[in-house]
């Protein structure tokens, strides 16, 4: 079996079977080669391609039936050659297949699959032995996140073929930039490991291991990689326990149970004994502000002078009125979420909302709302552009389950 890594899905190739998959989930389809109708390659401007291939519908174990499918992996230019060659046999088997269909009803040769021959397929050399050629940042990216869905689907030699990689890498990144390359790897993994919205115990020891190995963490995460973070941490209470005991990983330490933990050096916070600071938004703390306009008219009456000037006597009279409210930013600051209140200390105001207090929690858009049972008004707060309202709102509920 050969895998080949494209840039928007992943194949195994055999000699009965095409099995494809996504870089975000280890699962994947069996399609028979026998059902392979077409197969042909489409270039790009960009100097790659994309391989097509069109499978009839099939049965499945179980009776499932899988409607015609229309596969399609794009690849770079430095993947060409192994995907020409692909293509190449599997216009082979098309040929084969069309043939068997047009004979006589004779029993056609088989092979000890039960399916039709097929000239054995002899893959091109691998990287390793292939002439070495100009490595680009897309090609690692590819080839590290097909490694990483591997790792977390079960292969531990994937992750030392990622070190490996990475070791040997001679790529013109700059050493500021390279961990802005590893993260879609990281949020590859995180999809990987979120599979079917449950994260097992194993998964969250593999997703450890990798981020360790590629020298990140998870508080970088956050900032980095936002909706894979939230899907990991926020999206999954509680992980699945695994079906079978799974040997413990070696500097692996749980990830999903254990909220993220921010450090109180620099926060214009005085942190009580046992307390934990697990996030801070920058916020602003809005207030409703009443707007108002004057109605009223005059009195008396006006007389001609000369040319069209006139003179009015009597006055103005009128009042003011109430014509709506709107929000207006009343301070600024962090608001901190703690393993036993909220926290909002402005340059002006500093509120606290105790869970034990808490009564309404809730998100918009652009910002959330804390209601206590001690406070009769609802303070509103709008969080930055580069913060989370569903982020702020996920952590406070985890804090108060």
């Amino acid at each position: 079996m050969t895998r080949y890594v494209g840039t928007n899905q992943w194949l195994d190739v055999d000699q009965q079977n095409m099995t494809v998959g996504s870089p975000g989930t280890p699962t994947a389809v069996v399609l028979p080669l026998s059902s392979l109708e077409q197969a042909q390659i489409e270039p790009t401007s960009a100097g790659g391609g994309v391989l097509m291939a069109m499978f009839a519908a099939t049965a499945q174990p179980g009776g499932l039936v899988v409607p015609p499918q229309h596969v399609q992996v794009g690849f770079d230019a430095q993947a060409g050659p192994q995907f020409s060659a692909l293509a190449g046999w599997l216009n082979q088997v098309v040929a084969i297949n069309q043939q068997t269909t047009q004979t006589s009803p004779e029993p056609a040769a088989t092979g000890p699959s039960g399916s039709p021959d097929v000239p054995a397929f002899s893959p091109p050399e691998s990287a390793a032995t292939a002439p070495p050629g100009p490595q680009t940042v897309d090609a690692l990216v590819v080839s590290l996140q097909g490694l990483a869905v591997r790792f977390i689907a079960g292969d531990d030699n994937a992750l030392t073929q990622m070190d490996q990689e990475l070791t040997g890498s001679t790529l013109p990144v700059p050493p500021d930039g390279l961990p802005a390359v590893l993260w879609p790897i990281m949020s590859t993994a995180i999809e990987a490991a979120c599979h079917d919205h449950q994260v097992t115990e194993d998964g969250e020891q593999r997703l450890n291991s990798l981020i360790s190995m590629m020298g990140l963490t998870w508080d970088q995460a956050r900032q980095a990689i936002p909706a894979a973070w939230h899907d990991l941490f926020i999206g999954h209470l509680q992980p699945v326990q695994p079906a079978m005991p799974v040997a413990p990983m070696v500097a692996a330490q749980p990830v999903i149970n254990a909220l993220p933990v921010v450090s109180p050096a620099g926060l214009p916070l005085v942190v009580k004994p046992g307390e934990v600071i697990h996030g801070v938004f920058d916020a602003h703390l809005l207030k409703q502000e009443v707007e108002r306009e004057f109605r009223g008219g005059s009195a008396g009456f006006s007389f001609p002078l000369w040319h069209g000037v006139r003179m009015r006597t009597g006055g103005m009279r009128g009042h003011s009125v109430v014509v709506g409210t709107k929000s207006v930013v009343a301070d600024t600051g962090p608001l901190i979420v703690t393993s036993g209140r909220v926290v909002f200390v402005g340059h002006q105001h500093s509120l606290e909302f105790l869970y034990p207090k808490l009564v309404g929690l809730r998100q918009y858009k652009d910002g959330l709302s804390l209601s206590v049972s001690n406070r009769q008004t609802t303070s509103v707060f709008q969080l930055a552009k580069h913060e989370s309202p569903a982020d702020a709102v996920a952590l406070i509920s985890r804090c108060t389950a």
